[in-house]
């Protein structure tokens, strides 16, 4: 029911450091706001307590695991702006296929994260301060930052541009 309307997507496994309680306080306190949450939700006891908490918000879909591509691409590509919130973790996957989509990003507040984006997505360390953002946005920048994801991941995040990368190492 949600890709027909206007929402907000993460994907993240259900742990501490991927800051899924920071996400969901801040649209626990904007019920104008609609937000996907996709996770391993029954995976860990912070997982199952997050689901329990905010499962009957009617402006949250907490949806367990999506492991098809097509289906979870279909999710991200129809948000509004995907929601990196990993603090710790090297080049993050999720960030990197939902730039690939050219989804406007709206990141946590982490080295890598800035690294992954080039600096070009509207950052956030906690929940008011994602609301903030959220709040705030214009179709301007989410037109701007979805052109910087495609541009950023189309010439640094494919398989031909690691293999080159990799190669310069072992050729040193």
């Amino acid at each position: 029911p949600f890709l027909i309307e206007e929402y907000y997507v993460s994907v993240s496994r259900a742990q501490s450091d991927n800051n899924l309680h920071v996400v969901l306080d801040a649209f626990a306190k904007m019920p104008n706001k609609k937000l996907v949450l996709v996770s391993n939700f029954k995976k860990s006891s912070y997982g199952v307590e997050l689901y329990e908490k905010y499962k009957d918000f009617e402006n949250m879909y907490l949806i367990n695991g999506v492991y098809e591509k097509t289906e979870i691409n279909a999710i991200r590509f129809n948000a509004r702006a995907y929601i990196h919130s990993h603090s710790r973790c090297g080049t993050p996957p999720s960030l990197c296929e939902a730039m690939y989509l050219g989804r406007p990003i709206i990141s946590y507040d982490a080295e890598v994260n800035h690294e992954v984006t080039e600096e070009h997505a509207l950052f956030f360390q906690d929940a008011d301060e994602l609301m903030n953002v959220v709040n705030n946005l214009t179709e301007d920048t989410l037109s701007k930052l979805s052109e910087y994801s495609t541009d950023i991941s189309h010439n640094k995040y494919t398989w031909e541009y690691i293999a080159k990368e990799y190669s310069k190492v072992f050729d040193a």
